[in-house]
C-alpha cells in the first residue's frame, strides 16, 4: 500500500488531458472517478429539509449529507481549479464570495470544498497493491485493507505477527488503525462478485465455500 497527504493526490486540473480518465480502475469505471469520489468519500454535504434522495440524518434527524453523483463532478472539477491557485499560500481559508465571478460558482465550490474538507480530516489517500484507492485514517504503506465481517465500513489494520491464542492455536495478530472509504467495495461489491446478491449475510463458513478468501484475524 502506498499513502500519500489527500492535498497531493493526483487529481488533474484538466480530466478531459489526463490519462487517469481513460485508464480503468479495478472495481469499474476510470481511475479519474474513483479519485474524485475518493477524495469527498462519496458524500456531499445536503440541505436540512429532508427532500433529498439517498440522504442520512444526524443526531437531530436532520439530514446532513447524501451520496455523490455525477451532477456533483462539476462541483468537484472546479474546487480543483480554484485549490490550484491556493498553493503555497499556508493555512488555507475557504472559498469566499468575492473571489468568484457568480454567486453560482462560489455554491459550486463551497460545496466540494466542504465535502472534501469533512471526507479528508485525520485521514491519507492511499493506492493497495492491487489498485484500489481509499481515504482511511492514519494510512501508511504498513498497513493492509480488510473487509471485516459485519463492520459497515473497510478497514486498515496493521500486522503484529502471530502469536498463540488458547483453544485457536496461532493466529495473526493485527492493530486497528481506523476505517476507510474505498471505491468499489462499500457495497458488498467484493462479495456481490463472486456470490451474487445471495452472499449478502452469509456467515464465514458460507463465504469460504463460495471461493472467497476469509481469515479469522485477532484484532486489537
Amino acid at each position: 500500500m502506498s499513502a500519500l497527504k489527500a492535498d497531493k493526490l493526483p487529481l488533474p486540473i484538466n480530466p478531459a488531458n489526463s490519462p487517469l480518465s481513460t485508464k480503468p480502475y479495478v472495481a469499474g469505471g476510470t481511475h479519474y472517478d474513483a479519485t474524485w469520489r475518493a477524495l469527498c468519500g462519496d458524500t456531499f454535504f445536503t440541505s436540512t429539509d429532508g427532500g433529498e434522495e439517498n440522504s442520512r440524518t444526524g443526531l437531530d434527524n436532520k439530514n446532513m449529507f447524501r451520496r455523490a453523483t455525477e451532477d456533483d463532478l462539476s462541483s468537484i472539477q472546479a474546487w480543483r481549479k480554484w485549490i490550484a491557485g491556493q498553493a503555497g499560500h499556508g493555512m488555507r481559508q475557504p472559498p469566499a464570495l468575492k473571489d468568484f465571478p457568480s454567486a453560482e460558482e462560489h455554491a459550486r465550490v463551497m460545496a466540494a470544498d466542504n465535502a472534501v474538507r469533512s471526507a479528508v480530516l485525520s485521514r491519507s489517500f492511499f493506492q493497495t497493491d492491487t489498485g484500489y484507492l481509499g481515504l482511511g485514517t492514519g494510512a501508511t504503506p504498513s498497513h493492509e485493507l480488510f473487509i471485516l465481517l459485519g463492520s459497515r465500513t473497510p478497514h486498515l489494520l496493521r500486522s503484529l505477527g502471530e502469536m498463540t491464542v488458547e483453544g485457536k492455536g496461532m493466529k495473526k495478530v493485527y492493530m486497528l488503525a481506523g476505517e476507510a472509504y474505498v471505491p468499489g467495495i462499500m457495497d458488498g461489491e467484493i462479495i456481490k462478485r463472486v456470490v451474487g446478491n445471495e452472499g449478502v449475510g452469509m456467515d464465514a463458513d458460507g463465504l469460504r465455500k463460495a471461493g472467497l478468501d476469509v481469515q479469522e484475524l485477532l484484532v486489537i
